[in-house]
């Protein structure tokens, strides 16, 4: 992978943990009382947040059981730190759904590296 793609993608990742962290532990902001999805809003959040990161984790980094065990274990970090916050608390449920999330980034991982790679080969081919 080339170094500026490798940066930019560092970059990302260090982002993306920053803004988890930020409102994860420090945000204190009501969520809407009608979710616009089926879903709540929160768990959506939880859901893109951290299929973002393992997308990004498992690009840079090879050991996909190593990035997943890391986030599923950050996420329940992050959770227990929210004891210690008076604008969040801690809630199993958001540990599975950022849980989900890594798993959704994990299956969607495949995917998106034969589609990067397939379009990087019709590249060169031309």
């Amino acid at each position: 992978m080339p170094f500026q793609i490798r940066l930019a993608l560092i970059s990302l990742f260090v982002i993306g943990i920053a803004l988890v962290a930020w409102f994860g532990l420090f945000a204190g902001f009501a969520m809407p009382s009608k979710p616009l999805v089926w879903i709540r809003n929160d768990h959506l959040l939880h859901v893109c947040a951290f299929s973002w990161l393992s997308l990004i984790g498992l690009l840079l980094w090879g050991p996909a059981a190593a990035v997943i065990a890391l986030l599923v274990v950050g996420a329940g970090l992050l959770e227990l730190l929210q004891n210690f916050f008076p604008a969040h608390q801690m809630s199993l449920v958001d540990w599975c759904v950022s849980s989900g999330g890594v798993m959704l980034g994990t299956v969607l991982f495949p995917i998106i590296r034969y589609i990067w790679l397939s379009q990087r080969l019709q590249i060169w081919s031309k």
